[in-house]
């Protein structure tokens, strides 16, 4: 069995370690993915920092983010009953709950794409 690797500052790392995920329905391992350690984690909150204070990210405009945000979403949105099936696998929720969660997923990236270019850093008062 292969172990997946974590994405880490645009690259693909494997770990020493790996976790397994269990079937519920088996009770066995059907996939394991790999173990980030104290190192890993250090790595990729670095790269989350750069990525939103340089690059292309950081010099986009807000438009621009939603836009990818949308795209984001369309892309969750052809991939759904796929993403429903590894979902079931891996918790043991049924198909039918599952499908319905992928489904609106999307929409809650199509939210926040919209609202990327309206926040504006004000707040509403209140009592």
């Amino acid at each position: 069995m292969t172990v997946e690797p974590m994405y880490i500052d645009g690259e693909w790392v494997r770990s020493k370690a790996a976790i397994g995920s269990f079937d519920p329905s088996t009770g066995e391992v059907w996939t394991e993915i790999s173990a980030g350690d104290a190192i890993h984690v250090d790595r990729a909150v670095q790269a989350a920092h750069r990525a939103m204070t340089t690059g292309p990210w950081a010099g986009m405009t807000p438009a621009a983010r939603g836009a990818l945000i949308h795209d984001l979403a369309e892309a969750i949105a052809n991939s759904a009953a796929q993403l429903a099936e590894i979902e079931t696998r891996d918790t043991g929720k049924l198909i039918r709950e599952t499908t319905v969660s992928c489904g609106y997923v999307p929409a809650f990236f199509d939210y926040y794409a919209g609202l990327a270019d309206k926040i504006s850093g004000r707040t509403l008062p209140i009592d």
